[in-house]
């Protein structure tokens, strides 16, 4: 079942820009899996031609992950829609497919927020229990749902790792029975993950189940709100990419009540009849939502805006607040408000720019990705916004205060950027929490102070890792929004701030260590990351200038003060990055997006382009072209021999069925095809077990998979990891681990493969001797992990058991043997152990004086006897 899943938590995972504003045509684009991938591109950067793409917040950097993950799958074509016809293959080839024992993975962390600024990631909505205020449910786009039931002291994350798509957006609860709750699936921001609908637990999330609205992720849909009415629960709403949905049944059926793009939904206080909700415009329903009408008093035009928000308060049930982003540059349009049930509304504000990234003087801003509101449920003139950054007004949206700044900003309490959700606790008028692309904060004090509560949130999103060769416990990790973060002996902590990309640490001296952002900006550490100076710019030209989103750069295997930066061309420095040389050219077109040494001749280097593989065999000097015999695909790793400098191989994005790995044992002269038993999606990267009979791991949209010189296929490795991306593999030879960056939920390790054996059966008895009617509990010690067992007890009550560790009685005095079956998938292990148990009668005393008749104060001796010797 878990390899059934699997199949869908792959597409749109960096759509960090998918449903804006209608100026920004290539927002647009985005949106529409039929456009073509080189058409979007084309309109961002003529939208863009001229701007400073610097600024925070407007949609550059969103645009630019979108464009690395994307490029990569649809390569040469630009065909999106060959994503969607994968899925459908891939569900095809796994859905009956064994669970694989292969892999014991374990989560590394982070499970707290890493110290010295650093967040947890990306969380999309704070929902509380109806009835219990200390409960509280967070769900983040690629890391699942979670739950604390200590008010954010602690989270866990509450049975998602396993679901189809374990990306959700919105968590409604059954305010009459709160083990009945529905989890609107996806990411409704950003599309991170694409929606299968809506799925319903009735033990309280334990089990989760689908309902009637049920999609496919190739439909391409997200859910934004879901709601549930408080009077008649069986009636749940959901405010969707494709419409508003609505149930009278508990989930079982759904009808489509309402077209369009629509962001927001909330039923007025107390009345929910009235419902209301809003795309770029704004709709009211007086019949529970069955029906809904356009309402345009007030409203600002739909041409000025690409998204509203709504804001709703028991504390005056007429009030009506949205929240308008401007379609131009997505900053503040304006906050209006109804005070007659959402009929008519007037203007309350225009400025300052609240969606902004500074004090409220700036423009631009984010509407599209994070847009916010909360109202008080005490006092219905206090507003709190949520953009960038948190504001806040007492005087119904008139006037606007910097609550909460990203970097603790104008003496402003920290909240990390980019916030996706705003809630007050029911019937608190003081404490808020925050959804953000940093994790869970909360203010007791209506924002004079905030807490981070995202402790427990193992949810972190990773582009790259760098593992210590010399210290097992050292690693250094590169996240979207959340830094470049240390894992050291169990503590993590942010080194450098931004989104992280490619890490290494040193092979000979762990306290030199190199971390990177986005186009190949290369920082250094020599005092084991507690400080960074740039080796690398981005921006400039050579060596300096922009090389891709996630730019590879490699360390020499034996002298750690060369490196090699692939960027437009290949550069290389001796000296640990204070001076570098342009290596020789290479043919091709693109920025070069690989680079590999041979471990057993560094003359001999492995670099890629797009589409196609060169090699030098004299250091660098001068390149060869080896790409005859391989795909027409955007190449992502490759990884050599540790012994042969010949034997290469080259990982495949994209999907383009049986064109996944290839391998050469010439140096390139020739290409062996070394697909077989990788499904049709994308691999992401590959590491090469040294001296081992050729293994390697591949790290995919979908987990991990193995194979080997005597393997003739490719085996899935993910037992035990969650539906996630794979992003990067690397080994760590002296604790023999393999560890995996992944996309959503942070960092794994498992043991490294051995050999699928049957079991070798054993057990062990306690005690072996024992008196009729005693009891005697055997132990299974049966090696190669066993997944079945099958006792048999002659004598014993039972006298057979399929319990690992069974609890037997023995009735009857005897002798009598005992037998173990464990089984696996690869076969059956027999251990009889022939009178391994003995069991005595139960001994009968006779006590026999040597006189029958005594006098007072005399004496006798008595003899016992037994009939057990």
């Amino acid at each position: 079942m878990k390899n059934f899943n699997r199949f869908l938590f792959l597409f749109a995972v960096f759509l960090n820009a998918t449903f804006l504003f209608s100026q920004q045509t290539w927002v647009e684009m985005m949106a529409d899996p039929t456009v073509n991938f080189y058409d979007v591109r084309q309109s961002f950067n003529q939208y863009w031609a001229g701007k400073d793409s610097s600024e925070k917040g407007k949609g550059w950097k969103p645009f630019k992950r979108w464009e690395w993950f994307t490029e990569q799958r649809v390569y040469p074509s630009g065909d999106r829609s060959i994503m969607n016809i994968a899925m459908g293959q891939y569900f095809d080839q796994v859905k009956n497919s064994p669970e694989s024992p292969n892999g014991n993975w374990a989560f590394l962390g982070p499970t707290n927020v890493p110290t010295n600024g650093g967040g947890a990631g990306r969380c999309n909505f704070v929902r509380f229990d109806p009835n219990n205020n200390n409960t509280v449910y967070t769900g983040s786009p690629g890391g699942g749902l979670w739950k604390s039931t200590n008010s954010g002291s602690s989270w866990t994350n509450w049975n998602t790792d396993n679901l189809p798509v374990i990306g959700c957006s919105d968590l409604a609860i059954d305010p009459t029975n709160t083990n009945v709750m529905y989890l609107a699936t996806g990411d409704g921001d950003a599309s991170d993950t694409y929606s299968i609908g809506v799925l319903k637990s009735t033990d309280g999330g334990i089990n989760w189940n689908t309902t009637g609205l049920n999609w496919t992720v190739n439909q391409g849909r997200v859910i934004r709100r879901l709601i549930v009415n408080p009077s008649n629960t069986n009636i749940l709403i959901a405010a969707t990419s494709n419409g508003i949905y609505r149930t009278t049944n508990g989930g079982t059926a759904w009808t489509q009540v309402q077209t369009g793009s629509f962001y927001d939904v909330e039923f007025k206080p107390g009345t929910p009849n009235t419902v209301y909700a809003t795309t770029d415009q704004f709709y009211k329903s007086t019949d529970g939502g069955a029906t809904w009408t356009q309402i345009t008093a007030g409203v600002p035009a739909a041409n000025l805006v690409n998204r509203l928000a709504i804001g709703v308060t028991p504390a005056n049930a007429n009030y009506v607040y949205i929240l308008a982003s401007l379609q131009s540059n997505s900053g503040f349009q304006g906050m209006y408000r109804s005070t007659d049930s959402g009929t008519n509304f007037t203007t309350q504000s225009t400025s300052p720019n609240i969606m902004g990234w500074d004090n409220g003087g700036d423009s631009g801003g984010q509407g599209w990705y994070d847009l916010s509101i909360a109202v008080s449920p005490t006092n219905a003139n206090e507003v709190f916004t949520g953009g960038v950054n948190v504001w806040r007004s007492t005087n119904g949206g008139v006037n606007w205060t910097l609550n909460a700044h990203w970097y603790g900003g104008f003496s402003k309490p920290y909240v990390h950027a980019d916030i996706h959700d705003l809630i007050f606790v029911p019937g608190s008028g003081t404490t808020v929490w925050v959804g953000s692309d940093g994790g869970i904060f909360r203010t007791t004090d209506n924002g004079t102070s905030y807490t981070d509560l995202s402790n427990g949130l193992q949810i972190g999103q990773m582009y790259r890792l760098g593992t210590s060769a010399t210290n097992a416990n050292l690693n250094l990790t590169g996240w979207q929004d959340n830094g470049t973060n240390r894992l050291s002996s169990g503590a993590w902590a942010r080194v450098i701030g931004g989104d992280g990309m490619e890490c290494i640490i040193d092979h000979s001296n762990a306290n030199t260590m190199y971390g990177e952002l986005y186009y190949g900006n290369i920082r250094k550490s020599t005092n084991g990351g507690a400080s960074f100076a740039t080796i690398v710019n981005s921006g400039g030209a050579g060596v300096h200038g922009n090389g891709n989103w996630v730019t590879p750069y490699v360390m020499h295997p034996s002298n750690a003060q060369t490196l090699l930066v692939g960027k437009s061309g290949l550069y290389r420095t001796i000296d640990g990055g204070t001076n570098w040389t342009t290596l020789g050219a290479i043919a091709g077109s693109g920025n070069i997006c690989a680079i590999a040494y041979a471990p057993s001749n560094p003359n001999v280097i492995y670099v890629a382009r797009t589409n196609t593989i060169h090699v030098s065999t004299n250091g660098g000097t001068s390149f060869t072209n080896i790409t005859t015999g391989l795909p027409n695909l955007n190449i992502t790793y490759i990884a050599v021999s540790n012994t042969d400098p010949n034997k290469v191989y080259v990982t495949y994005s994209g999907y383009t069925a049986a064109s996944k790995v290839y391998m050469s044992i010439n140096g390139g002269t020739s290409w062996t095809n070394y697909t077989t038993g990788l499904p049709n999606l994308p691999v992401n990267c590959i590491v090469y077990e040294n001296n081992s009979s050729d293994g390697v791991y591949v790290g995919t949209d979908v987990g991990v998979y193995y194979r080997n010189s005597g393997l003739g296929s490719w085996t899935s490795f993910s037992n035990n990891l969650p539906n996630v991306i794979v992003d990067e593999l690397e080994i760590q030879y002296s604790s023999q681990k393999l560890r995996a960056a992944t996309f959503g939920r942070g960092l794994w390790e498992s043991d490294l493969y051995s050999p699928p054996q049957q079991p070798v059966a054993n057990f062990s008895a306690n005690p072996t001797s024992v008196c009729a009617g005693g009891s005697v509990q055997f132990t299974d010690l049966s090696t190669n992990a066993p997944t079945s067992w099958s006792w048999t007890f002659p004598g014993g009550t039972p006298g057979t058991s399929t319990q690992q560790n069974p609890l037997i009685t023995y009735n009857t005095p005897g002798t009598y043997n005992v037998t173990l079956v464990a089984t696996n998938i690869y076969g059956s292990s027999t251990e009889t152990k022939n009178a391994y148990i003995t069991v005595k009668p139960n001994p009968v005393a006779t006590a026999t004086p040597n006189s029958q008749i005594f006098c007072s104060g005399g004496t006798t001796n008595i003899a016992l006897t037994s009939n057990v010797g």
